[in-house]
């Protein structure tokens, strides 16, 4: 992957539902790009931007010298998509994984937006789904596209000849050539309209044990995340936001964070303040020296325990129908009854590398290297912070230490960026872990209220309510249908059971605490 643009590492319910959709089935290098067009989507082609190499898709770069670069759609967070999608696309161009880097792609949704969120996310556990296909369709058409500039060169049917481990051969005269040496030529030529993927029978790599082509500088702490990056001049920003949902700052001297060492520069923003340091330490030290002064606002006197019975009292009320088969309700009245209630507390992600990003704000641009799970949502975020077109702010993504869905939101790009913008040179922001954990977009509350009839040793009747606050009406409004959240309902709606009477309802409750995936 690319760890910053000088380096590399070797290399039933609504739509949106989880379960269903697993039911359900860098910055250019030159030469031609072509399109592989996805379900709902146009292909689309990109005029080449430097010379030196073949862009042959938007997944494939045959360099001049070097490995094939793979343009990976999804990003390594600890997941594997970084060998597997290598694995994908090294397949059907007919190339080992040690003949492969792959570099996180850059913000682009009509690129690499997921095919089954629309969007440019990895989430869902869709990556394997998702790509699989558009992927190995990439290798298939470079392969093509390598091949026929073969066999235009030596004068001969493209169905004759062979390819291995980046090399076209003739058999019949033993003639050989690399795509490196065929990619320029390739790029010149018009893709075929369609590409004949290799059956499974055929397959050296997919579905074959793998070394992860990400464990080798992780062995030797090689590998470059977000929270390591260093640019040059670089200054480092520790930041503390109102403990109230909410609240804004009434009043903060700076003298005392301004006497510590390393101490240059206290940013106050109407919801938080940032100091920036030297490093991370004196800028935290410079933090803790502060006496910042709230204003709490509406939520101050806000409790778990008040929480808790909103949403059960929510519980109680008139919700939307998920799933229904049969008349649940009716059947209840007979038999045996069985009720329960099972509440879902909020979550904090915690994951191991703590919120950073690191901003550049400078002639009219915005520079920002990040591991995140939506790049474009980043680049729209830091774009409307600072007034400008989203073509001017860079996503220099990185391998994450840890999602879990916390880095599906933008909002710590936000911040950073609205603390750069105030800053003169580049400014990496860290989140302690208490700050992270404060200020995290939790995973929801939710309470669950079952009702089962049992006769004969069977159920006979299902009645399943779940109350909770609305992730994708926020996150992706058009997946917020008809009332449901397929993300909420998710497993509730298609219960692995077969019974003759069920019935699944959603009660969108919401609350002031923000929640995420």
């Amino acid at each position: 992957m690319l760890h910053a643009p000088e380096q590399q590492s070797r290399a039933g319910g609504p739509a949106l539902s989880r379960r269903a959709l697993l039911r359900g089935g860098g910055a250019l290098l030159g030469g031609l790009v072509i399109g592989i067009e996805l379900p709902g989507r146009r292909a689309y082609a990109v005029a080449p931007e430097t010379a030196g190499a073949a862009a042959l898709n938007a997944f494939v770069h045959v360099p001049a010298e070097g490995p094939v670069r793979l343009i990976m759609p999804a990003v390594e967070m600890g997941q594997g998509v970084y060998t597997s999608q290598a694995m994908c696309l090294a397949e059907e161009l007919d190339i080992g994984l040690d003949q492969i880097v792959a570099v996180h792609a850059p913000a682009d949704q009509a690129k690499y937006g997921n095919p089954l969120f629309v969007v440019q996310a990895t989430g869902g556990s869709t990556t394997t789904m998702a790509w699989t296909e558009p992927l190995r369709k990439a290798g298939a058409t470079a392969r093509a596209m390598l091949v026929a500039a073969a066999a235009a060169e030596w004068g001969v049917d493209p169905s004759a000849l062979a390819t291995e481990r980046g090399s076209v051969t003739d058999p019949a005269t033993g003639r050989t050539l690399t795509y490196a040496a065929l990619a320029d030529r390739a790029a010149t030529l018009a893709p075929p309209a369609e590409v004949t993927l290799k059956d499974p029978a055929q397959f050296r790599l997919i579905g074959r044990s793998a070394r992860r082509l990400d464990t080798p500088d992780k062995a030797v702490g090689g590998t470059v995340y977000g929270i390591d990056v260093l640019r040059p001049g670089t200054r480092f920003a520790a930041l503390m936001a109102s403990p109230v949902i909410g609240g804004k700052v009434a009043r903060v001297d700076e003298a005392p964070a301004l006497a510590q060492p390393g101490v240059q520069q206290v940013v106050v923003l109407d919801d938080l303040v940032a100091v920036v340091a030297d490093n991370t330490w004196a800028a935290q030290q410079g933090l803790a020296a502060l006496a910042i002064e709230w204003a709490d606002g509406a939520n101050a006197a806000l409790s778990q325990a008040q929480l808790w019975v909103e949403i059960e009292t929510a519980s109680a009320g008139p919700g939307v129908t998920a799933q229904k088969t049969g008349e649940a309700l009716a059947a209840l009245g007979e038999g045996t009854l069985f009720e329960a209630s099972y509440e879902l507390p909020f979550l904090a992600h915690t994951p191991m590398e703590p919120l950073n990003c690191t901003v550049h704000v400078h002639d009219g641009i915005c520079e920002v290297w990040v591991g995140t799970q939506v790049p474009g949502f980043c680049q729209i975020g830091a774009a409307r912070v600072l007034g400008i077109e989203p073509s001017r702010v860079t996503i220099n993504n990185h391998i994450i230490g840890g999602g879990f869905g916390r880095r599906l939101e933008a909002d710590y790009v936000v911040t950073a960026t609205r603390i750069a913008a105030k800053v003169d040179g580049p400014v990496k922001v860290t989140w302690s872990r208490e700050e992270d954990i404060k200020q995290d977009v939790l995973r929801p509350l939710y309470h669950n209220r079952l009702k089962a009839r049992v006769e004969n040793g069977r159920i006979t009747a299902w009645h399943h309510r779940v109350t909770g606050a609305s992730i994708l009406a926020r996150w992706l409004p058009p997946a917020f249908r008809d009332g449901i959240d397929g993300d909420a309902i998710d497993g509730a709606a298609q219960p692995p059971y077969g019974f003759p009477n069920i019935l699944v309802e959603y009660i969108r409750h919401e609350s002031v605490v923000p929640v995420g995936f």
